[in-house]
């Protein structure tokens, strides 16, 4: 900057000021009392308690694998979660997002999930009928803008995920925000699906894709 365009001394008292005439500086300074900034501090903290998923974590706490499936069940039901009939949850499920996020996972009928499975509701996560999903299974509906070079983490962005009926999402695997996996597709153990599966088809790989297409066939006993 050259001594011409250099601010005379009233332009930076101005600057130094506001307009009721106390210095700038008490603008930025904390509002409100001690015990009010505490409060906000607390609810911020405890705002992703949930004392109702703390409480089912605590009955299923006495839940050991694979035993006493329709009780673990029926308590996902009770806090909140859509599951249709006959599915069989046989371990823990970590729910995790923002606000009431059992009202954005459903499950169809006749599912098996063996758990654990790890499941990001901050989108939603839609489960078919005929579904089985292997353990260490992990539903992500959520990333972030990457836009700003000064901070690649940016705000979050949300996909839904959709497991069509009679699909297989093998042991390991990652679903990433916004994919489908069509009806009656395999996704094989490990494998990072980042677009979307169609059906019928196995699918495996980092990222995952195409190996090969599978049979249709239909098997007694099974719902569409």
């Amino acid at each position: 900057m050259t001594a011409e365009n250099l601010p005379s001394p009233a332009a930076r008292k101005r600057t130094d000021t506001d307009a009721g005439g106390k210095p700038a500086a008490a603008q930025s300074s904390p509002q409100g009392s001690l015990p009010a900034r505490l409060w906000e501090i607390v609810v911020s903290e405890m705002k992703y308690l949930r004392l109702r998923l703390r409480l089912a974590n605590a009955i299923l706490f006495f839940c050991p694998h694979f035993a006493l499936n329709r009780l673990r069940t029926a308590v996902y039901r009770w806090i909140g979660v859509e599951i249709g009939a006959g599915t069989m949850i046989c371990g823990s499920i970590e729910l995790s997002g923002s606000g009431e996020i059992w009202k954005r996972l459903k499950i169809g009928k006749k599912c098996l999930i063996t758990a654990p499975l790890y499941a990001d509701l901050n989108g939603t996560i839609t489960i078919g009928n005929n579904v089985a999903i292997g353990h260490h299974v992990v539903l992500i509906t959520s990333s972030h803008d990457m836009r700003n070079e000064f901070r690649r983490c940016g705000w979050i962005v949300t996909g839904p995920i959709v497991l069509e009926n009679g699909c297989w999402i093998g042991a390991g695997a990652t679903i990433l925000p916004g994919v489908t996996v069509g009806r009656g597709a395999v996704v094989a153990a490990g494998s990072v699906v980042t677009k979307d599966v169609p059906p019928n088809t196995l699918v495996g790989g980092v990222p995952a894709k195409p190996i090969r297409s599978l049979p249709c066939e239909d098997t007694p006993g099974t719902d569409s």
